[in-house]
């Protein structure tokens, strides 16, 4: 089987969100099972050639805006890997600048519609100009749902997978008419909401994220659409890169975790306190790493562990960027705390891997949540998720109250809800056995991409049988 992937993103190439890690680890693991995978994305202007080393296999030209566009093709692979991977170059559209216009990920500007557009359509002539014909073309999030508007009659079937369905790319009608879009009453045109009619099959990151799309608010103004589809709709929660976020090897931290999750807190506590002027390690550590936007619910985070600092109860950290009105919210909260909270507003690899291992707690307050990979990763580093119940984090965190508990999950989206489970938190903090006892759990659980692999290959293979939708 050949399965053709178009993205916007690949861990570690060009990572911006979760959407890059699930495109950077499912075609590894699929190699795994014997597929034959390809990824084609846009080479930015913040690609780094040296790290990531890529070379020019072919040139080619297509209609934009009235004229021929030349563009040329690269070839590199995903590290670790033989998956390859084939960049569209082309600097004035491609590659003038960063992945996304918008630290948030949300799609603002027309020069970014403009830009996921030229790659969908460079992609849907690819397999012609590299010899490679795919039984099956794999399509990320709005970025790569026009590509079923340009492909070819009587090609592969397509599976569309909606990682964030509230972003939204929306071309106007002079972006749509360069791209040749098909565009009745000359208005703005929705690029994910082409996608979602004309793919012949639908799949979303959690079963829960699945039911949730099909009714508002999560439906985002296409949830009679997607109920329709619901029959071409699938579910799989997504997995994470094991031996990249391995506590028992990994090269960020200070100390591995061998058996004695204590002292593994402790020491990476240690570095982390140091390089946060952060004050104590007697009391609770809430930390989080997240994308600073609304959906993530920072504002409630800060919010309801206010009066546990105010108390000397926790401590609490926040590693993202985004929003610089929600930066400017944790940098307050840590300027009345001082030692007790810290932010960084950065992306760092390497610190994020120490705060997972250095929390006791990790906060995941979403307004929704397609899926969540932080909560995977923290139960990875015997961390405690604190969740609420929504998309993959109500399929992947299951409350302590149950026999089987590995966090501590919240239902409503308020700050009293959050409170509750910040207490429950510490409650548990202090009940030193069931502490260990869920850490563990967590420790233990299999996050890996094997398992959700074998499930995109079933699902594959049921594509590949079915008639096409249309």
């Amino acid at each position: 089987m050949r399965i053709l992937f178009v993205a916007s993103e690949i861990t570690p190439i060009a990572k911006i969100g979760g959407l890059g890690d699930v495109v950077g680890a499912l075609p590894k693991a699929l190699a795994e099972n014997g597929i034959e995978v390809i990824i084609v994305t846009g080479y930015y202007g913040t690609h780094q050639e040296k790290k990531y080393p890529t070379k020019e296999i072919t040139k080619s030209s297509l209609w934009w805006g009235g004229n021929n566009i030349l563009y040329s093709v690269r070839q590199g692979e995903l590290p670790e890997s033989k998956v390859k991977i084939y960049y569209i170059v082309e600097p004035g559209i491609v590659g003038s600048g960063e992945v996304y216009g918008n630290p948030t990920a949300f799609a603002t500007r027309q020069v970014e519609t403009e830009r996921f557009l030229f790659i969908s359509k460079a992609a849907a002539l690819l397999p012609k100009l590299i010899g490679f014909n795919p039984d099956l073309w794999h399509l990320h999030d709005w970025h790569a749902a026009a590509v079923t508007s340009f492909l070819p009659p009587n090609h592969a079937p397509t599976l569309l997978t909606i990682h964030n369905l509230a972003n939204q790319g929306w071309a106007q009608p002079e972006t749509a008419k360069k791209a040749g879009l098909e565009n009745k009453g000359n208005q703005p045109v929705n690029i994910f909401g082409l996608g979602l009619k004309q793919a012949d099959w639908l799949s979303t990151v959690s079963p829960t994220y699945a039911l949730e799309i099909q009714a508002k608010p999560e439906g985002a103004g296409f949830e009679n659409i997607l109920k329709t589809r619901s029959e071409r709709l699938v579910g799989i929660t997504n997995g994470i890169d094991t031996d990249f976020f391995n506590p028992e090897s990994d090269e960020f931290l200070a100390a591995r975790l061998k058996d004695d999750i204590n002292y593994f807190k402790r020491q990476n506590r240690q570095v982390l306190n140091k390089e946060l002027n952060l004050k104590g390690d007697s009391t609770p550590l809430f930390g989080v790493v997240s994308r600073l936007t609304g959906q993530k619910g920072i504002e409630l985070a800060v919010k309801a562990i206010e009066p546990c600092l105010k108390k000397h109860q926790a401590q609490f950290v926040c590693l993202g960027v985004g929003d610089p009105a929600l930066e400017e919210l944790v940098n307050n909260l840590a300027a009345r705390y001082p030692g007790q909270a810290a932010g960084r507003f950065t992306f760092d690899e390497r610190l994020a891997h120490v705060i997972y291992a250095a929390a006791d707690f990790f906060l995941l307050p979403s307004r929704f949540e397609p899926c969540g990979l932080g909560q995977l990763i923290a139960m990875r580093y015997a961390t405690v998720p604190v969740v609420r119940a929504t998309g993959g984090l109500k399929d992947t965190v299951v409350d302590i109250k149950d026999k089987s508990g590995n966090g501590i999950v919240f239902i409503d989206y308020k700050v009293n809800a959050l409170s509750k489970a910040i207490t429950r938190a510490l409650e548990l903090y202090q009940d030193r056995a069931k502490l260990e006892l869920v850490r563990r759990r967590g420790w233990a659980r299999e996050s890996s991409w094997g398992a959700a692999a074998k499930q995109y290959l079933e699902f594959y293979k049921k594509i590949c049988a079915s008639k096409p939708q249309n």
